[in-house]
């Protein structure tokens, strides 16, 4: 896992930097339709129309296809 909280444990993979140093504030763009995904982070595309391989270990239920919350994880580092 990485700062984005995107990588090999979700089967994505990442293009660009993925670090932020620490009090700087970021912007996502997120476009997902179904299982594909597009990540804008501070301007720069780090996940481009890569499909998400089944559900993440953050799903509350098995129902992929019905509207639900989408979480956003901090950075747990402290720094």
């Amino acid at each position: 896992m990485n700062s984005t909280g995107w990588g090999p444990s979700t089967g994505l993979s990442l293009r660009g930097k993925t670090g932020t140093p620490a009090g700087r504030m970021e912007s996502f763009d997120v476009t997902l339709v179904g299982r594909m995904v597009t990540v804008i982070r501070n301007g720069v595309t780090t996940i481009d129309h890569q499909e998400i391989p089944g559900i993440t270990g953050g799903a509350l239920d098995s129902n992929e296809a019905e509207p639900g919350p989408i979480y956003i994880q901090g950075d747990h580092t402290g720094g």
